[in-house]
This record gives structure tokens, sequence and C-alpha cells, in this order.
């Protein structure tokens, strides 16, 4: 009953580690806000299993949820990708995985649930690799540029028609100054001056 009673206590400074979660939920939610706001597919792939890892806004860009597209695999990837673009999609990513790249890009189309193909920008790296060089996990985008594509499309033929008109014009420009230069011929064979100006360039 005499005994004194003795309580130890220790006492740790914790604000350091509460500073620092702070501060990295709030990355976080940047990073989350940045995200969304530039309507961003994200995914992340583990090269050794072939299992991938994507966010909502991936699926929603090809018309799918996420619970549609779990599980997911490099497989399932190669199945959407259009097949004319799927070769260099490959090679792109394969330059990347070797380490002859140090980042990967591809531009290539995808099916949508709907059927129709979108046109994604796919951005990548190898973010981490094991002793030997292998690489174990890569962290990538997807974003559509279907708009910007059907663009430059449209660019493209508007381009073509100019060309072609731009060909006519100057095919009619010639012919014209090929028949003014007959009839001055034939002006002179009667010994009459040339009814029009002699010169080298079309439609003169």
């Amino acid at each position: 009953m005499g005994d004194d009673l003795r309580i130890l206590a220790l006492v740790h400074d914790i604000s350091e580690r509460k500073n620092a979660d702070t501060a990295l939920r709030r990355e976080h939610e940047r990073l989350e806000f940045i995200i969304r706001g530039a309507r961003l597919g994200t995914w992340v792939w583990n090269v050794q299993t072939n299992e991938t890892v994507f966010n909502e806004i991936w699926a929603q860009l090809i018309g799918y949820s996420l619970e549609e597209q779990t599980p997911y695999s490099y497989e399932t990837w190669k199945e959407l990708v259009h097949p004319d673009d799927l070769p260099g999609a490959v090679a792109s990513l394969q330059r990347c995985i070797d380490g002859a790249a140090e980042n990967y890009e591809s531009q290539h189309r995808m099916r949508h649930k709907d059927g129709h193909w979108v046109w994604i920008l796919d951005r990548g790296r190898v973010m981490t690799r094991d002793e030997a060089g292998r690489p174990l996990s890569m962290f990538g985008t997807h974003t559509d540029i279907t708009e910007q594509k059907q663009a430059e499309t449209e660019l493209a033929e508007k381009m073509k028609e100019l060309k072609r008109f731009n060909k006519f014009m100057v095919g009619r420009e010639l012919r014209m100054t090929r028949l003014k230069q007959e009839v001055n011929d034939l002006l002179k064979q009667l010994d009459r001056p040339p009814k029009y100006p002699v010169s080298d360039e079309p439609g003169s």
C-alpha cells in the first residue's frame, strides 16, 4: 500500500508528419482536379503481369463505365485499337519499354462502345524498372483528339480542292495563251498585225 505509483509518459511531436500528410492530400486533390478538368484518362500498366488499372474517364472516352472494362489487360487494349493503327502504336510502346525512347506517344483510333472510332492521343512512360533494367510499371494518359483530327481532315480536303482549282485555272490560262498565239499566227500568214500582245505569261 505504501508503494509509490509511477507513470511513464512518452510524448512525440507528430506535427511534421501531419503537415506532410496534409500537403500530400492537397497535392492529390490538385492533380485530381487537373485530370478531371482536362478530361484525361489515366492508366497504370504492370508490364510483367499485363494487368492495367485506369480511371473512370479512360473508360468514358470510349463509351464504357469502369465496371464494364474491369478486369482489363494489355490484350484488351490491342483489341480496341484500330487494326491499321495498332502496329505503329505497339512499335512506339516497345521502343519505350526497351529504353530506346524515354516516352511513349501514339495517335490511334479506338473502337467506341457504339461502334464508331475515337481518336486517342496516348502518352506514357516507364516509371520503375528492376535491377536488371526490365520495366515493371508504366504510367500514362489518354486524351480524346477526335475533333482535332476531324478538323485536320477537313483542312486537308480543302487544300486538295484548292490545288485542283488552281491546276484547272492554270490549265485554262495556258489554253487561252495558246489560242491567242494561234490567232496571231493566222493573222501573220495573212500579213496582218497580231491581235493579241505577245507575252510568255499565261492569261495575257
